[in-house]
């Protein structure tokens, strides 16, 4: 395995691999506990979405409405929209054209 390109999933399954191959039960359950707490875990989403989907509709008034009103922030059109700033770039961009 290259050394350079490796990512902690693969450092945690090189020390499960050690553990299993190790002698002492010790240094067995220590490897596994280093190798756990460096894998990467899941993302456990904590709180509902506030903000609206962004459908291809809501993005061409989004694109219309930051272009007649050019001296809003981005910001500022995003609360009038009820969505994320970064909606709002991204509408500007012609970016995420899927709903």
């Amino acid at each position: 395995m290259n050394l350079e390109k490796m990512q902690m999933n693969d450092v945690a399954q090189i020390l499960l691999d050690i553990a299993r191959r190790t002698e002492s039960h010790g240094d067995a359950r220590m490897l596994t506990g280093i190798a756990a707490r460096i894998m990467r875990r899941k993302p456990v989403r904590k709180a509902e979405s506030v903000s609206r989907r962004c459908t291809a509709e809501l993005r061409g008034e989004i694109r219309e409405f930051a272009m007649n009103n050019p001296n809003m922030s981005y910001a500022e059109v995003a609360r009038r929209f009820d969505v994320n700033p970064g909606r709002v770039s991204e509408a500007m961009a012609g970016f995420r054209v899927k709903g």
